[in-house]
């Protein structure tokens, strides 16, 4: 009798030892597999006073709930180098994105699609004012969740910006002479 009392001792401790130091199994506790979308890779604004915004599209793969809470911006010149005055710190978000609903047929969760500023004033400044061409910057998306399974994690997505399109001066003339 003592040795199965002694057994059972054993086992519970090690099963509280488990739990105490924080051994989750992800399968008990995954995290979101979450796809992200850009409706446009290269933006380029049709004019100086355009700033275009580009649209996200999320989707859960794997049935988790998550609510993105911010999001950072990295620029980077077509050489690889970072531009840190460009760069967008953790502005706060609240985008909900919905897992699978498992009573449907449907193994993923419904697309959530929301739009960016991400080609800012000061990405348009710096073009006007840089006379080389640093064409196109590199912007890094980077979005931070929180899921219902208390996980935190980031998911990343990146697009080309371009100049905007100068009018030549040729085409100022020759609306000038059609007056």
């Amino acid at each position: 009798m003592k040795r199965i009392t002694k057994a059972i001792t054993i086992c519970l401790l090690f099963a509280v030892l488990i739990i105490l130091t924080g051994c989750a199994q992800k399968d008990l506790y995954p995290n979101p597999d979450i796809l992200v979308s850009i409706s446009e890779f290269n933006i380029t604004p049709g004019g100086y006073n355009d700033l275009p915004t580009t649209s996200l599209s999320f989707k859960a793969l794997n049935g988790v709930t998550c609510t993105l809470v911010s999001y950072s911006v990295v620029y980077r010149s077509y050489l690889h180098e970072e531009i840190p005055q460009l760069a967008l710190k953790d502005l706060p978000i609240n985008i909900q994105i919905p897992g699978a609903d498992w009573s449907s047929s449907r193994s993923d969760g419904e697309e959530v699609t929301s739009d960016f500023q991400i080609y800012t004033s000061r990405v348009r400044d710096l073009f006007a004012v840089t006379q080389s061409d640093i064409s196109p910057i590199t912007a890094d998306i980077i979005l931070t969740y929180k899921d219902v399974n208390k996980n935190t994690g980031t998911v990343s997505v990146s697009c080309l910006l371009y100049k905007y399109a100068e009018e030549s001066s040729d085409d100022n003339n020759n609306s000038n002479n059609d007056s």
